[in-house]
């Protein structure tokens, strides 16, 4: 097939996106990856070839502040895609015979969660028990109880937020991130009660509570809740991972999965199924959140 021709880029607001927007006449293939230190989203689409002679930032879209680009070879263009801060999130769009890069700027917090509009994901449900205590306690109820005791906290500080499950129902980890996607929301969190796999050792390794993380701008978020989940669970600190969970990976907004604790251990499933225990991790979690959003308003 013939290479597409790209000959300008424009830079555009959109929603509350800033849009960096290829005029091309078919979806090409791409590959993207963003950064932090320095902040950057870099782009390689395949089968073009670059003609531009024009890149146009329009009114309100500083927040994208430089782009770069570099015939890679005959087929490639690379595109470096320079920003003035750490993003909120991004999102890749074909409209109008045009490949749109969605940028979501910072978002600025003026009294900490306050209108601010999250997801809370409960973990499995329906047909998926996920893990299963000794005492037959199942990691579905649990991060049931867990997301609704968090749902209570954060409305009570006048934040939005937008179950993924309410019920005891099946959904699918595609369906999960486009709900979030539809609420536009500013955060995504996922509530999860840890299991091991069969043959392993559960005294070879740290096993308590953990933070999972797809995307670079999400690290900061899952750091802050990893240290207050630490401190208020008094649980081992497994660490914060990088982690190709299709939850954290198909949002385009900051995005954690929490294991909070082993529900397969005995002792760690006596915590959890304490009468205090969702609202002392609905505590961490808010505390998290909060430590994140001062952060980044600095």
């Amino acid at each position: 097939r013939q290479p597409m021709v790209i000959s300008k880029i424009d830079v555009d607001t959109a929603g509350g996106w800033i849009e960096v927007r290829l005029p091309i006449f078919d979806k090409p293939l791409f590959r993207i990856t963003d950064e932090r230190q320095p902040d950057c989203i870099r782009l390689e689409i395949f089968n073009v070839i670059s003609k531009i002679d024009r890149i146009n930032y329009r009114s309100q879209t500083d927040f994208v502040r430089e782009i770069y680009w570099e015939q890679r070879d005959d087929r490639t263009l690379f595109l470096d895609i320079r920003l003035a801060g750490p993003l909120w999130g991004y999102d890749v769009l074909w409209r109008e015979r045009e490949f749109r890069l969605a940028v979501k700027p910072p978002r600025l917090i003026k009294r900490h969660l306050q209108n601010l509009k999250i997801v809370v994901d409960a973990g499995h449900g329906g047909e998926q028990d996920g893990a299963i205590g000794p005492r037959r306690y199942k990691e579905k109820d649990v991060n049931l109880q867990a997301a609704l005791a968090l749902k209570r906290k954060l409305e009570n500080l006048d934040a939005g937020v937008v179950l993924t499950r309410s019920e005891d129902i099946s959904i699918s980890l595609t369906r999960r991130a486009e709900i979030a996607d539809s609420a536009q929301a500013d955060l995504f969190i996922s509530l999860h009660h840890n299991a091991l796999p069969d043959g392993v050792n559960p005294d070879a390794d740290v096993r308590g509570c953990s933070v999972h993380y797809y995307r670079p701008q999400s690290r900061d978020l899952a750091e802050a809740i990893q240290t207050e989940m630490v401190e208020g669970l008094r649980l081992p600190d497994e660490g914060v991972y990088y982690h190709d969970l299709a939850v954290a990976r198909l949002t385009t907004m900051p995005a954690v999965l929490i294991e909070a604790a082993y529900i397969i251990l005995p002792e760690q499933e006596m915590r959890i199924t304490e009468a205090n225990w969702h609202d002392d991790l609905a505590e961490c979690i808010v505390k998290g959140l909060k430590k994140f959003l001062k952060d980044r308003n600095k």
